[in-house]
């Protein structure tokens, strides 16, 4: 059994894709969507060029800058 699925090496291009849907669909029932810049970095996400860890980082420094 696969211990970290949601690692790039671990999943498919399908499988970030649905992964980041749900993340957006569980965030818009809070009140609100993502930023242009956050979909920026989810998009990399899925195309495997940026694993969840280091977009999670990024985000929090965006919030952090103001």
């Amino acid at each position: 059994m696969n211990k970290e699925p949601w690692l790039i090496k671990n999943s498919t291009k399908e499988e970030r894709q649905k992964r980041i849907n749900g993340a957006i669909a569980i965030q818009s029932t809070g009140g609100g969507l993502p930023t242009p810049k956050a979909m920026e970095l989810y998009q990399k996400y899925i195309d495997g060029e940026m694993e969840l860890e280091e977009i999670k980082e990024k985000i929090i420094e965006m919030y952090k800058e103001g």
